[in-house]
């Protein structure tokens, strides 16, 4: 069963998150950041988050967005402060990480955050839905659609559930008129081999802070 996940879902997403992608710089900002990042997500009226069930057990989730850019715009500027409370406090706790969020990516934040601080704060400048979706609806540029995460775990993998997360965001996207859906993905992996498989095609490559390399594919949708 597909369907959107919801507040009773949370511990099981989270789980399987920090299962699957251990290693990934979001997991390793603390229980307390990972908990509040899935529910702002989830609160946005932009935000996409899917779950694949099995006998009422989490098997797989996707994550993405349908207006991306206003997707990030009103996570930080309804749960912004919130995160970077969960994340400062992480980071004065454990130096290794402390670190490397300072090398990679605190001049980033801080400047996200700098955008958004006054709108968090008075509650008359606070970007609500409504504003945000008026200004969708007046940029007829944005027709991107994102996965930021797409995550099955190990042992339901090859029964086609990451496929079937993948339609349904499509299935959500089309009437949107979206002309493709975008998502990154290490260049060398199994990973690429499935996204190429389901019709993804390559786009670009791009380089994070961290130096690593990744490649941009899109679902064509129009």
């Amino acid at each position: 069963m597909i369907r959107t996940l919801n507040l009773s879902d949370l511990s099981q997403a989270l789980e399987l998150h920090k299962d699957l992608l251990a290693e990934e710089f979001i997991s390793t900002c603390g229980d307390k950041f990972l908990y509040h990042y899935y529910r702002t997500w989830m609160a946005t009226p932009y935000g996409v988050s899917l779950g694949a069930f099995e006998d009422y057990e989490l098997v797989g989730l996707l994550l993405g967005s349908i207006n991306p850019s206003l997707h990030y715009r009103y996570m930080l500027a309804n749960g912004g402060l919130r995160l970077a409370y969960d994340l400062g406090i992480h980071a004065l706790k454990n130096p290794q990480f402390r670190r490397e969020l300072i090398r990679t990516r605190l001049k980033r934040y801080l400047f996200a955050m700098g955008r958004v601080t006054k709108s968090s704060l008075l509650p008359k400048n606070r970007q609500s839905a409504t504003t945000l979706r008026t200004q969708s609806e007046n940029n007829a540029q944005v027709r991107i659609g994102e996965i930021t995460h797409l995550l099955v775990s190990n042992r339901s993998q090859g029964k086609g559930i990451g496929k079937l997360l993948v339609e349904e965001m499509v299935a959500r996207s089309t009437p949107l008129n979206l002309s493709k859906i975008v998502l990154v993905t290490p260049p060398k992996s199994q990973a690429k081999d499935f996204y190429s498989h389901i019709g993804f095609k390559e786009e670009t490559t791009l380089t994070n802070s961290s130096g690593e390399t990744f490649l941009r594919m899109y679902l064509p949708l129009d």
